[in-house]
């Protein structure tokens, strides 16, 4: 059995000494790290309103939850996330379906519903879009222009 090379012993006086250097480099070091910023909870400023509908701010104004007035539906994400400042993610839209018919087709291609909240332009084969896919309807009218059909 091997034997214990042999222990120097420590005073009284040593091991409070010892205790103490241990209790202020914990406290310094502890009080270093509550210094550090945290950047990932940089707060976002307020968001401009949602058009016909609403944003609640939640978790400590780091999330906002999106919700439309009656009558009209949410497209697009109900939750938007605070991230180091900025708002993450596409902004949600609030569409009504009272919007009037589109009138003409975009030349070399055709609008179609679809649904009852948005319409979308499709291209004739050898054309592609320029411009908005699809527009939403805010209520009394279509919330953007939609594209048109040029040739590839």
């Amino acid at each position: 059995m091997p034997r214990l090379q042999s222990v120097k012993r420590i005073t009284h006086l040593q091991l409070i000494f010892i205790c103490c250097l241990i209790f202020y480099w914990m406290h310094n070091v502890s009080a270093a790290i509550r210094r550090v910023p945290d950047r990932s909870r940089i707060p976002c400023e307020n968001p401009e309103p949602l058009p016909n509908g609403f944003s609640a701010l939640r978790r400590r104004n780091m999330m906002l939850l999106h919700y439309c007035n009656y009558g009209f539906k949410l497209f697009g994400d109900r939750r938007t996330t605070c991230n180091r400042g900025k708002w993450v993610g596409n902004r949600p839209i609030c569409a009504s379906n009272v919007c009037h018919s589109p009138t003409k087709n975009p030349e070399n291609g055709r609008i179609q519903y679809v649904d009852q909240y948005h319409i979308g332009v499709y291209c004739s084969e050898g054309y592609e879009l320029a411009g908005n896919r699809y527009a939403y309807c805010n209520g009394t009218d279509w919330d953007r222009p939609l594209g048109y059909c040029r040739r590839e």
